[in-house]
């Protein structure tokens, strides 16, 4: 099977991935990490480095391909192939933008930048079988922050100290994109001290792993709400599991 692979790709591809993969192998074993089979996480604060890095599209590209590639070569589950936000549009969510159900979330965007198809305005999140699902992690916000689900209130909202208890502000006032910014990152440099990220990177890394998975175009341009490249495509309405797919590529 390994040979077929190989083979069904040109030499010089083959060639290509092969190098891509080892300056993923130096990336990963410079921070002790496994190169094969690659943590998903991984992956995406390598795309995140190359990003801020400056590299090129074409560069990104065969990096992905080459992760790719390698993994199923050898057998294991692809890592490249997730919700992908404008921090604008995440930072706006008020809690009843947001409808709990047992198996995804809906998540209605009342803005947006590029709202292209006529039913743009929502996404679904699917429930995931890990610690990171979506699902999970925003009931257990849910509940911490004490959020009234059909409340206007926005979802994210800055944090003040109480008697030693950390609780969302009363003021219906969303938080910052440098506070935001400030906390997402801080927590990343945990695992990867030396990129230079910022929430834009983590969006791009995002969208750069679920292009390469089989999910459908369209409903990867509707999850991101990005400019469709024909006009037919905003007539064309997409099945609510091809919607589900789109986060479901990311195992959660």
């Amino acid at each position: 099977m390994s040979s077929f692979i190989v083979e069904s790709k040109a030499e010089n591809t083959s060639k290509k991935y092969f190098y891509g993969f080892k300056r993923w192998k130096t990336f990963i074993n410079e921070h002790n990490m496994s190169e094969l089979p690659a943590n998903p996480v991984h992956v995406a604060l390598y795309l995140t480095y190359l990003i801020d890095k400056h590299c090129s599209p074409s560069v990104i590209d065969s990096a992905v391909y080459s992760i790719k590639w390698a993994h199923e070569l050898n057998g294991f589950n692809d890592p490249t192939n997730n919700s992908v936000l404008r921090y604008d549009e995440l930072s706006s969510l008020k809690c009843k933008d947001i409808t709990v159900f047992d198996d995804y979330l809906e998540i209605h965007i009342s803005r947006s930048k590029t709202d292209q198809y006529r039913q743009g305005n929502k996404i679904l999140i699917s429930k995931g079988s890990t610690l990171a699902c979506p699902l999970k992690m925003y009931n257990r916000y849910i509940k911490l922050a004490s959020l009234d689900e059909k409340s206007d209130l926005f979802v994210f909202r800055p944090i003040f100290r109480s008697k030693g208890i950390a609780k969302l502000i009363h003021k219906n006032k969303k938080m910052s994109y440098t506070s935001a910014k400030e906390n997402i990152v801080k927590r990343i440099r945990i695992v990867a001290p030396n990129l230079n990220l910022g929430l834009h990177s983590l969006r791009s890394g995002g969208a750069t792993a679920a292009a390469q998975s089989d999910v459908n175009e369209r409903c990867i341009k509707r999850h991101g709400r990005w400019k469709s490249d024909t006009s037919k495509d905003g007539y064309i309405d997409d099945t609510f599991e091809k919607r589900m797919s789109v986060s479901q590529t990311l195992g959660l």
